[in-house]
């Protein structure tokens, strides 16, 4: 009797440690992030939307870039909350973290607050094992073609309030004469826009942009952006939304398909750290997963779980039974 109520007390130790643990199987198997499938529209611009309740958070590590020049001795962002959400044909990332300082740049010596996912091009496989920062190896010799999606709050807020003026950025600037942005074709006098420079473009609706890199001074942007993002400050925290298509429309960029595990790694700029270029705080590679539509629960979630619980249940009422037995 007494090895009978042994092994029925491992089994409930095993059914009670096997449900508890249940979110971590990702974990487990050596996934970082997992996108959850829903059936909803996805909130690409909604931080407070309950669907992402759903979504398992992920508190990323974030380290200064110590590669190339200039160097980021001190991360100002130390950690990076993460989730994601698909529906099958798009995926979108919420990525939260700390700062008490809104930065959206416009002068001088004044940086803007950015964030960056980083995903292996479509064009050069996976690199799973390897950290490769901009494209290129820690030991700076094999490199690989990045796809990389950047929001900029500057971007956004001239989305939000309009694109700065000369006037907006050096109030006390006196010149003799100096054109209404109203007039006709007012990009004349906007040379950088004149020359199509998308940096300093008037008429952007998305603030984001898309790049690509192959080793540390080979940055360039692309005409199609192929993502969207939205983001929102309040005490002291950023919350930025990044939504990109599973299948892209350019071959280049990272495919993500149902099932498959793919890479993905973080990129954050804080303004008032005096972080542009590559002084910036990083991630390693992480590991993720697209959640798949569910068309029928496999048994481990639906049958295993109950039947442990059923079974530790039924350990607890025989327990209970044995002691006033024995008070009797």
């Amino acid at each position: 009797m007494k090895r009978l109520y042994l092994v029925l007390i491992i089994v409930a130790i095993i059914a009670v440690t096997t449900t508890m643990t249940r979110p971590s199987v990702v974990t487990a198997i050596g996934v970082d992030i997992v996108s959850t499938y829903v059936t909803e529209p996805l909130p690409t611009e909604d931080m407070a939307s309950k669907l992402w309740e759903r979504a398992l958070p992920v508190g990323v590590p974030l380290s200064g870039q110590q590669t190339t020049q200039p160097m980021n001795r001190d991360a100002a962002v130390g950690t990076m909350n993460i989730r994601s959400l698909n529906n099958g044909e798009q995926i979108t990332f919420l990525l939260q973290w700390e700062d008490e300082v809104k930065d959206e740049g416009g002068g001088v010596v004044t940086y803007r607050d950015s964030v960056a996912l980083q995903f292996p091009a479509g064009e050069n496989g996976d690199p799973f094992s390897d950290f490769i920062c901009m494209g290129i190896g820690m030991e700076g010799e094999e490199t690989a073609l990045i796809d990389i999606i950047l929001w900029r709050s500057d971007f956004q807020r001239d989305i939000e309030g309009g694109l700065l003026d000369v006037k907006d950025i050096f109030p006390n600037t006196v010149v003799d004469y100096y054109p209404a942005l109203d007039q006709p074709d007012p990009v004349t006098f906007r040379t950088a826009e004149a020359v199509g420079n998308r940096l300093a473009s008037s008429t952007r609706s998305e603030p984001i942009e898309r790049l690509y890199a192959e080793g540390f001074g080979s940055l360039e942007g692309r005409e199609s952006v192929d993502a969207t993002g939205w983001g929102q400050w309040a005490d002291g925290q950023w919350q930025v939304i990044i939504t990109r298509p599973l299948v892209p429309e350019d071959d280049a960029n990272a495919p993500l398909e149902f099932g498959q595990l793919t890479s993905v790694a973080i990129a954050s700029w804080d303004g008032d750290n005096q972080e542009v270029d590559g002084k910036k705080s990083v991630s390693s590679w992480l590991i993720l997963e697209v959640q798949e539509e569910r068309t029928a629960a496999g048994l481990y979630t639906t049958v295993l779980p109950g039947v442990l619980a059923f079974t530790g249940a039924l350990i607890l009422v025989l327990l209970v039974r044995r002691l006033v037995l024995l008070r009797r």
